[in-house]
């Protein structure tokens, strides 16, 4: 949503700086969580030690993480057991953050079309979406998360 905000003021005849500066503004906005299937991914790329990905995949744990875009950084949210109950989670942090608010959605998935198509039909039936997008993962979000991942990206309006 970043890169859309700074092409609709190109398209709208913003200059270089004034472009930026809506690039900028949207970053604070935008809210990015996600659902890992395997926390093998983050302990190959150094994220999280190879002791933990094992007690977490024991554990079925489906790790929500979130990423914070105006520092850059990503955090655990929570540990459910089951995606199931991570997609649940999911959604119910959206609707605490969005209440009855129009919201503009992105949902994300790596190598995961119907559980996406799925997540998606289930955001558009339980929030005023003035945008809604299904997308792959990028292969560099890909390589620390690995497959299986689903993710929601969103901003309210105003």
């Amino acid at each position: 949503f970043i890169v859309l905000e700074a092409a609709r003021a190109a398209s709208q005849g913003a200059d270089l700086a004034q472009v930026a500066e809506a690039a900028r503004g949207m970053m604070p906005r935008v809210n990015f969580i996600a659902t890992l299937d395997t926390l093998f991914y983050l302990a190959r790329t150094g994220r999280i030690g190879r002791a933990a990905a094992w007690a977490g995949s024991l554990l079925n744990i489906k790790p929500i993480v979130e990423h914070h875009t105006s520092v850059g950084e990503t955090m655990p949210v929570a540990r459910p057991r089951t995606r199931a109950k991570a997609v649940r989670l999911l959604l119910e942090i959206m609707a605490e953050r969005v209440g009855d608010s129009p919201v503009h959605v992105i949902v994300h998935h790596a190598d995961e079309m119907e559980d996406g198509e799925k997540l998606k039909a289930e955001i558009a039936s339980r929030f005023d979406c003035v945008e809604l997008y299904l997308t792959e993962f990028t292969p560099g979000m890909g390589v620390h998360a690995g497959p299986g991942v689903l993710g929601i990206t969103f901003y309210t309006e105003g």
